[in-house]
């Protein structure tokens, strides 16, 4: 019998914040598969539920290239994917960890699709989890949409135009990976007059967690890959 696949979400950094259904899943895992990129030190995935997996778990690491070209990135979906056919051919259950929810831009996803390729009648269950920004505005006890009020999440902002057009159609939006570029975001915000109702959250639940209200002061070259922007119009604090 085929072993079965599981994408799990593991929250944004604090190991309190995993379900107990990724904590009794984690508890029986014979396989648990880590992304990972060559420029991080360390899978801040794993560490988040490395107190839960046991001593008997195999660890697959899976390299994810940080890279937005779509020929390499596919052919490490293809590469992961198989890596994770092997033990699932043998029986064994394997879980993909991924930070935050899988349903929210997670690799999980894609090897999910290329698995379907290469292993039939193939058994998946994805385990949601908590998001960095849902996260982030709990620390601040800061609601993300009340009422009918919008919320809009975007991965990457490529300038302040397009940031001003979003601004001016929503009243609540979330920015995620805002690193790259961290001074079209802030001159964005300056010119619609938001700069006041934005905060900055940096490695939410992790230590070293950072938050902002004063998004100028920040220094772009030291700021995190894990990092976000939420701005609420009606205000952060």
């Amino acid at each position: 019998m085929l072993g079965k696949f599981y994408i799990m979400g593991v929250g944004p950094g604090d190991p309190k914040l995993l379900t107990i259904k990724a904590y009794e899943i984690l508890q029986k895992a014979a396989v648990v598969a880590i992304p990972y990129s060559k420029q991080e030190k360390d899978s801040v995935a794993f560490n988040i539920v490395k107190e839960y997996v046991p001593p008997s778990c195999q660890i697959l690491s899976l390299l994810m290239p940080m890279t937005r070209n779509q020929e390499l990135l596919k052919k490490a979906w293809q590469e992961a994917a198989a890596q994770v056919a092997a033990p699932l051919k043998k029986g064994l259950d394997v879980v993909f960890i991924t930070i935050g929810d899988p349903a929210i831009y997670s690799t999980g996803m894609y090897i999910y699709q290329e698995l379907k390729t290469l292993v039939s009648e193939l058994r998946c269950e994805t385990v949601p989890g908590i998001t960095s920004f849902t996260a982030s505005a709990a620390s601040l006890n800061l609601p993300l949409a009340l009422g009918t009020e919008p919320l809009l999440v975007v991965p990457h902002v490529v300038s302040k135009e397009r940031l001003k057009g979003i601004l001016a159609q929503y009243p609540n939006v979330v920015l995620l990976k805002v690193t790259a570029n961290f001074p079209e975001i802030v001159t964005g915000l300056e010119e619609m007059g938001l700069l006041n109702k934005a905060v900055f959250v940096s490695r939410c639940g992790q230590a070293g967690e950072f938050i902002s209200f004063d998004l100028k002061s920040l220094d772009p070259r030291s700021l995190d890959y894990l990092s976000l922007v939420i701005i609420r119009k009606e205000g952060v604090r």
